[in-house]
């Protein structure tokens, strides 16, 4: 289908490219009155200037169906010629046909002739393309040549036929300034007499000349533009509008929804068929979310608008067919399904750029650029957009842009409709920082809900770009706060309840090097910075206080980040907390410590998308207040060193005794009968393995405490602020690690002494750090997790790989067997009963003799 259509285009271009010399040449019409043009006048013109127009005229003949158009422009400078010396002129072929009456070039008085239909080329430009949209408009281009610094270049032409969608009524707006200086608008509008002409005007007051003349009313304007409007930076599209007036022959809004409400009839006949491809069976609310997002999602979003097709819809049953359409066809397919279903229904026109500024005229049917369509559920009315694709929520929280006014194509209607005020999107992060060390190492979780339209935003971005590159462009955001980042894997994303509450949630990790930086003010200091990025694109800053227009701020939302900042140590952090209530927006800073906790919450809080430019000089304030407020910085000098916790100390020394003692007794009293004869008298084959782990296991233990800082007072006093919980957590754990060394050096006694009590000694030993190890990782995960405090898995998988090889061989091995053979001997004892022997050797002796 795709390609038919591309080559239906191609064809269509081809011919009408054929056709170009139809294009016509002849003098201005007779009805048309075009001013003089003094092409010698000494100009007085600012540095910059780079052209300046000197007459804009448009005439319209509604009885002759014409539109007559002259532009006299006065080029200054490179660039300026540069920009005038193609004359493009735009007009549909369906229903138009151009004529040029005239192109020349005044230089010093002398007027040059231009018009040339040999030198004249026909192209499709398709300016709304981006969009999706393509009108099948041509463009005549003429190239002009030789063209001088100070040149006059005056053009004229008419447009023959008016689009017939519109019958015997026309509709348009007439721009009174514009962004340059403009010498002389002139305008002219002829009305067969009698018919009325609706006229409003908008940041003006030009009103035009009547007169009758010839069985038409004439309406005219000529007046000067040579201020040039310029709007301020970061104005509101919406309020960027030039001074124009409105011109219309329908009478009210009534008469345009009597208008349009014809182009929007469709036959009922096939719509079962398009009803039968959505899933039935379910329930209202769900069925009708499905229809809403098949009409959205699946049918694509494309407009082929020339001639009528410009504003009037294909039938719903064309558009499922094909599988595309415009505004216009999205819209009227989804009114025609919600109908199917028993409701009531209607398309809403709307314009998305001027939104409520609409309501500034009584009646133009030329004021809309878009289609929507609103539908009843349970008595209340509600809003949708067809074209917007990956939309989540169900019928009744679908997010609906802020069009603030539309015209509903419904019978009788007779006013333009306010739309319910649109719902703030949400978007909460909530990150966890944990610098493992003090030697600059952290690792950073990130967790992101989106509500609203931020995260149909979201969910757009992952359906149209792969994890991979949207997982490169978050690194490469961080990387300004922290260089030394890298992502520990790819963004998870999560959407699993789209059709219902409309939460979007991405999950990120990444390893931080190189978390301290250097001070270059302070000697031997270190510092680290934690920056707020996503909230400090929102608060831009105005250029300037001075200004008249509406600044700009952002669409309405509710933003808040919340970073748990885990330090390996017990942190002083003083709490603060300060709100600024700027009018338009709050913001909240709030930072808390505990222990080797911090955390940092930064809340922001947007009501209103502009404020007048009266309020702008206040904004700056605010905004510098909390600009001040996002840093958050850590200092650390690394030669501060740590305290001795005495009562640690002493008590591992206390605790180290008993362990002796009882190891002591142990080894003395376990002396289970061997299994084999002796044949080994030393450790040998692979018996020499789990040896040197013994010998070695001791000297990780204490290192581990030393550096995990269970002999540092600071580390202690930190874990007492967390309660029983944590502080019993580190108690039995500095326990468990003093009878792990105990035990340990207990087990290589054995083992060297080749006791026949070293088999079962190992395997207790092994089965006691596994189950220690899966303990360890159960509670730090499922209490502590938010502490930092995180079992090491790679331990946990070769304690089990260890026990898998070990276990069977201690028990089995022959070569294990016959080498722990020997029982533990008392010497004092051994003396004992050899003297007692040999004075019954004695004794025995002498009875003999």
């Amino acid at each position: 289908m795709l390609r038919l259509l591309i080559l239906g285009m191609l064809l269509c271009v081809a011919t009408l490219s054929a056709n170009a010399q139809k294009v016509l040449s002849s003098p201005i019409p007779e009805w048309v009155e075009t001013p003089s043009l003094d092409t010698k006048a000494q100009r007085d013109n600012q540095i910059g200037e780079g052209y300046r127009y000197l007459l804009i005229e448009r005439q319209i003949n509604v009885s002759e169906q014409q539109a007559f158009y002259r532009y006299a422009t006065q080029v200054l400078s490179p660039d300026g010629i540069r920009e005038h010396s193609d004359l493009l002129i735009e007009y549909d072929p369906s229903f138009q046909v151009l004529e040029i009456h005239e192109v020349s070039i005044y230089r010093e008085g002398q007027k040059i002739d231009k018009l040339d239909l040999a030198d004249l080329k026909i192209i499709q430009k398709e300016t709304s393309a981006d969009r999706h949209i393509y009108d099948g408009a041509l463009t005549a281009l003429i190239h002009l040549s030789d063209v001088k610094k100070n040149d006059i270049i005056d053009y004229s032409y008419s447009i023959k036929g008016f689009n017939p969608v519109y019958g015997k009524n026309i509709s348009g707006f007439l721009y009174h300034q514009l962004g340059v200086k403009v010498e002389n608008f002139h305008y002219r509008i002829l009305v067969p007499q009698g018919q009325p002409l609706q006229l409003d005007l908008k940041g003006h007051s030009h009103q035009p000349e009547k007169e009758a003349r010839n069985g038409n009313d004439v309406y005219e304007w000529s007046h000067p533009g040579l201020s040039p409007m310029l709007f301020d930076s970061n104005v509101p599209y919406w309020k960027a509008i030039y001074p124009m007036t409105s011109y219309s022959t329908f009478a009210d809004w009534k008469s345009v929804v009597g208008w349009a409400l014809p182009l929007y009839d469709y036959s009922e006949q096939g719509l079962d068929k398009i009803k039968g491809q959505i899933a039935d069976g379910r329930e209202n609310i769900s069925r009708i979310t499905d229809i809403i997002r098949y009409v959205q999602d699946d049918i694509r979003y494309l407009g082929l608008e020339s001639g009528m097709s410009a504003y009037k819809p294909n039938s719903p049953q064309k558009v499922f067919e094909q599988k595309y359409g415009d505004c216009k066809d999205k819209s009227l397919l989804l009114v025609a399904l919600l109908r199917k279903e028993g409701l009531e229904a209607y398309p809403v026109l709307v314009n998305t750029e001027w939104k409520d500024n609409v309501a500034a005229f009584s009646a133009n049917a030329s004021a809309f650029d878009h289609c929507i369509v609103t539908y009843k559920w349970k008595g209340q009315d509600y809003f949708v957009d067809p074209t917007i694709s990956g939309q989540g929520g169900n019928l009744t929280n679908i997010f609906f842009p802020d069009y603030k006014k539309g015209l509903v194509l419904k019978p009788g209607n007779a006013s333009l409709t306010d739309f319910p005020e649109v719902a703030k999107s949400v978007q909460k992060v909530e990150e966890l920082l944990v610098v493992h060390d003090l030697e600059g190492k952290a690792s950073l979780q990130i967790k992101t809900e989106y509500r609203g339209r931020r995260a149909d935003e979201i969910r757009s971005s992952f359906l149209n770009s792969t994890v991979e590159e949207i997982s490169k462009t978050y690194l490469d955001f961080y990387s300004a706060v922290f260089p030394g980042i890298s992502a520990s894997s790819p963004i998870e994303f999560s959407d699993s309840d789209r059709n219902v509450s409309n939460v979007v949630t991405t999950l990120e990790t990444y390893e931080i090097d190189g978390f301290w930086v250097k001070s270059e003010t302070e000697e031997g200091q270190l510092y680290a910075e934690l920056y707020p990025l996503e909230l400090n694109s929102r608060l831009g800053f105005p250029q300037t206080s001075s200004r008249e227009a509406d600044y700009f701020l952002g669409e309405p939302e509710e933003f808040s980040l919340v970073t748990k900042l885990v330090m390996p140590e017990p942190w002083p952090v003083e709490d603060y907390h300060r709100l600024i209530d700027a009018g338009a927006f709050t913001y909240e800073n709030e930072v808390s410590g505990k222990g080797n906790t911090i955390e940092i919450k930064h809340k922001y809080n947007l009501f209103k998308s502009s404020i007048p430019g009266s309020e702008v000089s206040q904004l700056i304030e605010k905004k510098k207040s909390v600009n001040n407020e996002l840093s958050f910085y850590l200092t650390y000098a690394p030669n501060g060193g740590s305290t001795l916790d005495i009562t640690a100390f002493l008590s591992a020394m206390a605790l180290l005794a008993v362990f002796g003692f009882l190891a002591v007794r142990w080894y003395k009293s376990y002396n289970p009968e061997p299994e084999m004869a002796s044949n080994h008298d030393t450790i040998g084959g692979w018996l020499i393995l789990p040896t040197i782990s013994l010998l070695i296991t001791p000297i990780v233990l204490i290192y581990n405490m030393i550096e995990s800082g269970y002999f540092d007072s600071a580390i202690w006093n930190g874990v007492k602020v967390y309660g029983t919980a944590l502080y019993t957590y580190y108690l039995v754990s500095f326990v468990f690690l003093l009878f792990s060394f105990s035990y340990s050096i207990l087990t290589a006694a054995f083992f060297f002494k080749l006791r026949s009590g070293a088999q079962l000694m190992y395997i207790v030993f092994m089965c006691a750090n596994f189950l220690s190890l899966m303990l360890e990782a159960y509670v730090s995960n499922q209490y502590f997790h938010d502490l930092g405090i995180e079992s090491s898995s790679r331990d946990l998988i070769r304690s089990a790989i260890g026990l898998f090889i070990w276990i069977p061989y201690f028990v089995k091995s022959t070569r294990v067997k016959s080498t722990f053979t020997n029982i533990y001997k008392n010497s004092s004892i051994e003396m004992a009963m050899a003297s007692n022997r040999a004075l019954a050797d004695i004794r025995s002796s002498e009875d003999n003799g």
